[in-house]
Order: structure tokens, then C-alpha cells, then sequence
């Protein structure tokens, strides 16, 4: 009798010869079988995931990827299945404890750390993201939602235990491309399959902010702040679907950035920002996953809308106001200064604008 394999990793690619080999090798000698759901490549991608043992399945896209997750989980043979795309890779230590991990756990799935790496973003050149990414292999554990689609809501139904695990890491490398699959703009994708499925689910916040935030990223302001404040305002609803704070928390900056540079209106931008870093003070004192990516954000949009009110209540003679304004913009641009790990670029633009606020402020002072 062939006993079952243990790990099965199951995948969806499309033209992704550049990005298969580096994950693939990665989970070398740690699972037993990889499913390989081809949705239509062009290139070498096919063949590279057969070099390594994989199954491949060709299937059709249909602008749904929990249909394509799914078909792939379906083929999978594995009491557990680990998903990864070809723009990840396991984190070296982590592909050594994984399969010890699983033997030992009496959870029904995992949520792990992901480390997601920028090359060109201001004030953090990574951020971490928590991901449910390892479960059991059950016939009612399917994924849900055509994007940023999701797993976890079928697991709780069903009875199933899930364990938060920030000490298995994944790094995810795709962020430092604009590009996905080889070929098209990472947003315009999003947007097409993001527009269908708010159309077909219209209670479901989460999917208006990705969709704002989408809008946002191709510098469409105007229908950014529409798709984030109808997604804010649906969360309050009762028969919405319930919003992840960590999307709310994003959507406080997109719509806080939109009031500042689009709307001209620092009032709101600042209250936006004060929403943002409420949630992530919420998260830190419930010990819940927080992006520093977003808090950081979150601080240069509530320091630039304290200097754009000064900037107004100077022009309308209320110096110590403005002076008051100013110096908090100072205070927070130098928190953010004072963070290391991020691009050199940011912290001299951080610098350059403590000295002009800085002068800003002796000037006020001087005034009152």
C-alpha cells in the first residue's frame, strides 16, 4: 500500500520562469509533492516545474484565483498542503522546522510570517504581512473570493483550529516589480478582477478598499477615495461582511493621502491619520500582527497635514497656532527619522524637511 505524502505544495503560475526556480528550490526536501496550476504560460514555465517533480495542471483563467487555488488543492494528495506563489520562497530555516512543526501541532492550519520586500517604497524598504499559508487537507477547507482571496473563514466554519506562527517565515520578493506574470501591470489586473467581484458582492468592504487602494497606485485619486470611503462606510452597515482592521487601517491612509494632495483638505487627512495609528496602537496593546509599513505612513500623513494647517493659519495671522502645528510636524518627521531600516533616500528627505520645518518653527515663534 503507497502511503499518502505528507506536504503537498500547490501553486498557480503563469509565465513565471524567472520567479519558479528560486521557489521551488526553496522547499527542496521539505514537501513530498508539488501541484503546479498552469493558467496559460507562454515561457519556460511549464518545464521548470516539471524539472522539479511537479504535477502540472492546465487551467483556463477565469479572473478568479480561489477557482485556481482550489482546482490545484483538489488534485493535491497530502494531509497538509503549504501555498506559494512563484514570487516566494520558504525562508531557509524555516524549510527545516516546517515538517517537525506539522508533526507536532494540534492546529488545523497556520498563519505565517511574511516578509515582503520594496525597492522602491519611502520610509520602509520591507514590510510583514500575517498569512494563513499551511492547513489540513480537508474537503471543506476551499479558498473564497476571486482576489486577495482567502482561506480562513472556511477553516473557522468547519470547526477547524487556527495557530498564528510568526516564527515559520516566507520572503516575498514580487513587490519590487510592478509587473505580474512576466507581463501585465500588477493594478490594471487587480483593478479588472477587483471591479467584478465588488460587483458581485457588494457587502464586502474589504474588496472596495483593495479596489480604492488599486485606484490609488495608478494615481487615479478621484476614484480611490470613492472605493475606500464606500468600503468604510459599508463596514458599518449590518448586513456588511466584516472588515479586517488591518485593510481599515490601510484605507485610513489612502483616503488621509487623497484628503491631503487631491481633496486639499488637511482636516480630514489628519483625522484619517489619527484613525490609522489609533488601530495600530489597538493592535500593539492585543499583541495582533501590525504592519510598520502602514504606521510609518500613517506618521508622514498626519505630520504633512499638521504642516499644511500651519501653513494655513500662519496665512490667516493665527502664528501661535500654526506654531503649534509646525513644531508637532517637526516632532514627527524626526520619530520617522530616527528609523534606520529603511532606504537612504527617505531618511535624507526626512532631513531636508526637519531643517525646513525647523526653521518654520523659529520663524512662528518669532511671530507670537
Amino acid at each position: 500500500m503507497i502511503e499518502s505524502p505528507f506536504l503537498s505544495l500547490c501553486m498557480i503560475v503563469k509565465n513565471e520562469e524567472e520567479n519558479l526556480p528560486r521557489c521551488l528550490e526553496s522547499v527542496k526536501g521539505v514537501v513530498d509533492e508539488i501541484i503546479v496550476v498552469d493558467t496559460g504560460s507562454s515561457d519556460r514555465s511549464k518545464q521548470i516545474a516539471l524539472s522539479h517533480g511537479a504535477t502540472v495542471l492546465d487551467f483556463e483563467w477565469k479572473d478568479d484565483f480561489s477557482l485556481a487555488r482550489n482546482y490545484g488543492i483538489e488534485h493535491a494528495r497530502g494531509k497538509w498542503i503549504l501555498v506559494l506563489d512563484a514570487d516566494e520562497a520558504l525562508d531557509p530555516q524555516t524549510a527545516q522546522r516546517l515538517r517537525q512543526e506539522l508533526l507536532e501541532t494540534k492546529a488545523d492550519a497556520l498563519i505565517l510570517l511574511r516578509i515582503d520586500y520594496f525597492s522602491d517604497q519611502l520610509f520602509c524598504n520591507y514590510d510583514l504581512a500575517a498569512l494563513l499559508r499551511v492547513f489540513r487537507n480537508h474537503p471543506l477547507y476551499r479558498y473564497e473570493r476571486p482576489y486577495h482571496e482567502e482561506i480562513d473563514k472556511a477553516i473557522e466554519r468547519n470547526g477547524g483550529i487556527i495557530e498564528s506562527r510568526y516564527d515559520l517565515v516566507i520572503l516575498h520578493y514580487g513587490l519590487q516589480s510592478r509587473k505580474v506574470q512576466g507581463e501585465e501591470l500588477r493594478a490594471e489586473r487587480a483593478i479588472r478582477v477587483l471591479s467584478q467581484a465588488v460587483e458581485e458582492t457588494p457587502t464586502d468592504p474589504n474588496l472596495m478598499i483593495f479596489l480604492g487602494s488599486e485606484y490609488y497606485n495608478l494615481g487615479d485619486f478621484e476614484s480611490a477615495g470613492y472605493w475606500v470611503e464606500r468600503g468604510i462606510q459599508t463596514s458599518h452597515l449590518a448586513n456588511a461582511k466584516p472588515i479586517y482592521l488591518g485593510v481599515l487601517q490601510m484605507g485610513y491612509n489612502i483616503l488621509g493621502y487623497v484628503s491631503l494632495t487631491y481633496r486639499q483638505d488637511a482636516q480630514a487627512a489628519h483625522a484619517c491619520a489619527e484613525a490609522a495609528l489609533e488601530l495600530d496602537e489597538l493592535f500593539r496593546k492585543q499583541q495582533i500582527h501590525h504592519s510598520e509599513f502602514t504606521r510609518r505612513h500613517a506618521l508622514f500623513l498626519k505630520a504633512s497635514s499638521q504642516a499644511e494647517m500651519a501653513f494655513q493659519k500662519a496665512l490667516d495671522g493665527n502664528t501661535s497656532e500654526a506654531y503649534k502645528n509646525s513644531l508637532e510636524a517637526k516632532h514627527l518627521l524626526q520619530e520617522l527619522q530616527s528609523q534606520s531600516d529603511q532606504p537612504t533616500e527617505s531618511i535624507e528627505r526626512l532631513s531636508r524637511l526637519v531643517v525646513q520645518l525647523d526653521r518654520l518653527c523659529e520663524f512662528l515663534r518669532s511671530q507670537t
